[in-house]
């Protein structure tokens, strides 16, 4: 991407949060998380950190600031020291909302000749005309600037700035919002983030190919309608499928070129898309006016989980520990004690097991579990 890296900044002190805001977390993914997740098509990412070892399960390359305490402008100065690439397109560790699209569009501003190229930095600009500093790309060269604010005692970003080159990049010539480049700061500014962004809450089922996912689904489901919860299904397909059928509209759309289609009437909707590398997460958030969402697969992840467990397919519980709500199964599931590869120790006595066919109790059990977890449910609306 025109020799341009990134660096992702989360050495700050958090003061006013009063916590690590790389590690706060929106719709069951750290912000650290997310704000990476954008930048995957960037051959160099570094994570400018205080101090060695913080984020152990991050698979980016960490940069420990030269100059700690000294806020962004040290974190700025020793990733462009350390840098490969000529330029690092820098973006705060607390902008949750930041998207691969608006990267693109920042680097789209870039010149290809570097050696043409008259600007030292690219500074996004909001529609409020606010310059964001910590989402703006920078060029190595820039280094002895930084380096003499930083022996001047001269922390502000702002002030290194007034020395260099500087080309904006208006987001009101764009699709991109301000909220693309939103900081979260302050604890009430975290508790509002999550208000206006909650989704619903997932239960995952699980088990081995063929044993009865789907089955199981599909009893559970009318159950869990009769209560008043307005239910949505995610299912994953491993093999991929085709998601518009041949002679269909949308199916003409997409083959002219179109990335999406959708189809809507006035009772229901069907949107299809492309996009690399998508997620449970990234489906969740398509059904934000449902009460539940039961994700049909999910095994190793951290949604509370309910697992089918056929005997005529294994005996094995084969998902991941944690959150395990229950079984269903029409045989004895193995304990923890006879299945060596299971590192987590636990008992399975402490998981109840229900009949592959008792939907009502399945569903019984899992409303429970929403108002012990959630406490507040669509169950309110039954009878208005």
């Amino acid at each position: 991407m025109k020799d341009i890296g990134a660096v992702i900044l989360a050495g700050g002190q958090n003061s006013r949060m009063g916590k690590n805001k790389a590690l706060l977390r929106l719709n069951n993914e750290t912000f650290l998380g997310r704000v990476r997740s954008q930048l995957r098509a960037f051959d160099e990412v570094l994570l400018s950190v205080n101090r060695e070892a913080q984020y152990p399960q991050s698979d980016i390359v960490e940069v420990v600031d030269q100059y700690p305490r000294i806020g962004p402008l040290g974190g700025l100065y020793t990733a462009l020291s350390t840098c490969i690439s000529s330029r690092l397109l820098a973006v705060a560790c607390d902008m949750p909302f930041f998207t691969d699209g608006l990267a693109a569009y920042m680097c789209g501003y870039v010149s290809d000749d570097g050696t043409a190229d008259p600007y030292d930095v690219y500074v996004v600009v909001t529609r409020e005309n606010h310059w964001q500093p910590l989402c703006a790309i920078y060029r190595k060269t820039v280094v002895p600037i930084l380096k003499q604010q930083i022996e001047a005692k001269q922390y502000r970003i702002a002030d290194a700035l007034a020395m260099m080159r500087v080309k904006h990049i208006p987001l009101n010539h764009s699709v991109y919002t301000d909220e693309s480049v939103r900081n979260i700061n302050t604890p009430e500014e975290y508790a509002e983030l999550l208000r206006q962004n909650q989704v619903p809450p997932v239960i995952a089922v699980c088990g081995q190919k063929n044993s009865g996912k789907t089955t199981l689904l599909a009893g559970i489901i009318p159950y869990l309608c009769r209560s008043g919860l307005k239910v949505a299904v995610i299912k994953h397909d491993g093999h991929d499928f085709v998601p518009d059928v041949p002679g269909t509209d949308s199916f003409r759309y997409r083959e002219a070129g179109a990335y999406g289609a959708a189809v809507y009437s006035d009772y229901r909707y069907m949107q299809t898309g492309e996009k690399k590398g998508l997620t449970v997460e990234d489906m969740v958030g398509g059904f934000p006016e449902a009460d539940i969402i039961l994700v049909e697969g999910g095994k190793q992840s951290a949604y509370p989980k309910i697992e089918v467990v056929r005997g005529e397919i294994s005996n094995h519980p084969v998902c991941n520990t944690k959150n395990l709500l229950a079984f269903c199964s029409d045989c004895e599931v193995q304990t923890f004690s006879e299945v060596s590869t299971f590192s987590e120790v636990s008992t399975f006595s402490e998981v109840s097991t229900y009949p592959l066919d008792d939907y009502k109790g399945i569903a019984e059990m899992m409303i429970s579990w929403l108002l012990d977890t959630c406490g507040q449910t669509a169950l309110g609306r039954k009878g208005d």
